[in-house]
C-alpha cells in the first residue's frame, strides 16, 4: 500500500510530503526483523530528501525515528548525534511535540 501511494506522489510531482512517506515506509519495515537495515536506509533517505527541500520538521521527525532504530541497537551515541545535529538546525519551535519528543530523548541518552 505506501508503495502505491509513494508511486502517485512521484507521478504527480506531490514532493513536499515524500519526507514523511518514505520515513513511514521505514517505520513499517521495522515490523519485520530481516528488514532492519533496509529502514534504517529509508530514514537516512527522507531525512536527505527533507534537508533538501529545506523541510526541517519533516527531517526532525525522521531523526526521531532513526534514533529510536540505533538506540534500540544500543549505538545510543550515535542516536544522540543524529538527535543533535537535526534539532540544533531546527531551532525554533521546542513547543511542537516532535522537538520536545527530541529533547526528552536527548536527555534520556545523556543519562
Amino acid at each position: 500500500m505506501i508503495e502505491d501511494v509513494l508511486t502517485r506522489c512521484h507521478d504527480r510531482q506531490e514532493l513536499w510530503y515524500l519526507p514523511e512517506l518514505t520515513r513511514i515506509k521505514g517505520e513499517l519495515m521495522l515490523r519485520s526483523a530481516r528488514h532492519c537495515e533496509d529502514a534504517e536506509a529509508r530514514f537516512r533517505e527522507a531525512m536527505e530528501i527533507a534537508g533538501q527541500q529545506g523541510a526541517r520538521f519533516w527531517e526532525l521527525r525522521c531523526a526521531i525515528s532513526l534514533a529510536r532504530l540505533k538506540m534500540g541497537a544500543g549505538q545510543n551515541r550515535d542516536a544522540l548525534t543524529v538527535l543533535g545535529n537535526v534539532s540544533g538546525a531546527v531551532g525554533a519551535g521546542a513547543e511542537i511535540a516532535d522537538m520536545r519528543t527530541a529533547h526528552e530523548l536527548m536527555a534520556q541518552l545523556r543519562t
